[in-house]
């Protein structure tokens, strides 16, 4: 009896193991995400600024397996957002309504170097950096 619940306890953590040890290796085929910092502003624009009373939600990411920014933000109403170059002309852009769409995709330019994420609001600014690779 003994003997069969050993048996039994060796081969869980065998498979367990193992199963560790797959994650790992099929890891550099899941998507790498890197988070870009946005450095925000709010700031009072009149009537049609941002709801002080609500949390101002605002992350950002660069998928380069798919070569998308996936920005996701809550409490901005009418947003658009901005892929620049280096010399600040636009690559891409997109307008949605934060509280309505809260998450989008944008396509990213092919080439390398690097690139800035604007993101304009009523009352908010926010800009990050990423890079192409």
């Amino acid at each position: 009896m003994m003997t069969k619940f050993l048996r039994f306890v060796f081969a869980t953590m065998a498979i367990a193991l193992l199963a560790g040890f797959n994650y790992e290796a099929f890891s550099d085929n899941l998507p790498k995400k890197d988070k870009i910092d946005i450095e925000r502003a709010l700031y009072d624009q009149g009537n049609g600024s941002v709801n002080r009373t609500l949390d101002v939600v605002v992350d950002a990411f660069y998928d380069s397996t798919f070569q998308l920014l996936e920005i996701s933000c809550y409490g901005l109403g009418e947003t658009s957002v901005y892929v620049l170059d280096s010399h600040h002309h636009v690559m891409n852009s997109l307008q949605f309504h934060s509280e309505e769409q809260p998450v989008v995709c944008l396509a990213t330019p092919d080439a390398k170097g690097y690139y800035y994420l604007v993101l304009e609001a009523a009352g908010f600014y926010g800009e990050g950096q990423f890079k192409v690779e």
